[in-house]
């Protein structure tokens, strides 16, 4: 055998081992790595998973709770909704949609505890007096004696807000202040026969009168936080606070004038939910909601679902914001660079229902 054959078997013995144990070993690697990544995503999808059934329990909690407080409070007519998340609670008369302002048993109320044959005459005497002769000396007195004599709350209420309106006529403009800063401070429940808050009038004459302008932004403010603005609030109340604002934005009091900003900003959000609320009342038929169910409508989106009736009463159809109740969402499982959001487009994403 010839030197240079020996030497091409004694390379071909050293090298081929080396090769074939460096294709095992890349091959080792690449069954390491897909096990790996298959490993990583099966973690990935199992920490998905738990992550939103986190999210599914405990958003179904807090409809459950929301359910069951708006509910009870439709039956009690407490006049504001039991979490900032609410947007609307509504009656469902068959498929049709009732909106709040239109089946507001407080403005009948009042409206029947008026139709008192001789209070309706002394007050009508009484404006006779006021804007037929100009006497409002005459006027206040009718008022006054009816403010204190009436027959239930709503007729002394009634009276007391006639009488501050004759006395800003005759230029009696600390007892009218005084008379409105009271009323400024009644319950948004407390409606005329219209369905308008008390409190909407007493803002209007005070903030006309140049008077209390802290006091009526420190009102809207604490009504828009505690959601009873929200809950009792029509579009035509709403434009009367806009107008109020309005006339508040030619204060000379530099807190007046941000603050009349800041609610107004708040206010134009409350218009808003509004169009949605009406837009929804048009579509409503449409939902076919089921007792046990929430639907997303409208952008952003609502949650809608319906309440439990009370007896004799139509059934609660409740809106919320659904970010909201998702903001609040805790979740044990962290998952870097993934974030969650609800959103109404059902061609993407993970359903947050039942599967």
């Amino acid at each position: 055998m010839s030197r240079y054959r020996q030497l091409m078997l004694l390379v071909a013995a050293l090298i081929l081992p080396a090769i074939v144990i460096t294709a095992m070993g890349w091959r080792i690697i690449a069954q390491e790595r897909d096990l790996a990544e298959r490993t990583a995503r099966e973690r990935w999808d199992d920490a998905q998973k738990r992550a939103l059934m986190e999210i599914r329990q405990y958003i179904a909690a807090q409809l459950d709770r929301i359910k069951y407080q708006e509910s009870t409070a439709a039956a009690t007519g407490t006049g504001a909704y039991s979490d900032p998340a609410v947007k609307l609670v509504a009656g469902m008369d068959r498929d049709k949609l009732a909106l709040p302002w239109e089946f507001n048993p407080n403005k009948e109320r009042f409206r029947r505890a008026l139709e008192d044959p001789e209070f309706q005459r002394q007050i009508a005497e009484a404006e006779r007096a006021e804007f037929g002769d100009r006497g409002y000396d005459r006027a206040g007195a009718i008022y006054r004696h009816l403010a204190a004599a009436g027959r239930n709350e709503s007729q002394r209420l009634w009276a007391r807000f006639l009488l501050a309106r004759a006395l800003w006529q005759a230029g009696a403009r600390d007892e009218a202040a005084a008379i409105d800063r009271d009323l400024l401070k009644l319950p948004s429940s407390v409606v005329d026969d219209i369905g308008l808050p008390f409190e909407t009038y007493a803002a209007w004459r005070l903030a006309e009168g140049r008077v209390a302008g802290r006091e009526i932004l420190n009102r809207l403010n604490q009504d828009l936080s505690a959601g009873a603005l929200a809950a009792t609030i029509s579009p035509a109340g709403a434009a009367e606070w806009k107008r109020i604002l309005e006339t508040l934005s030619a204060s000379k009091d530099v807190a007046v004038l941000e603050g009349a900003a800041s609610a107004s900003e708040r206010l134009t959000a409350r218009l808003r939910e509004l169009d949605q609320a009406q837009a929804l009342q048009a579509d409503f038929s449409d939902l076919h909601l089921g007792p046990a169910e929430w639907q997303l409508y409208g952008e952003p989106p609502w949650l809608i679902g319906l309440g439990s009736p009370a007896a004799g009463s139509p059934t609660p159809v409740i809106a919320v914001q659904a970010s909201d109740i998702l903001a609040g969402a805790p979740s044990s499982v962290e998952i870097p660079g993934l974030q969650f959001q609800i959103g109404s487009d059902l061609r993407s994403g993970e359903p947050l229902g039942a599967d």
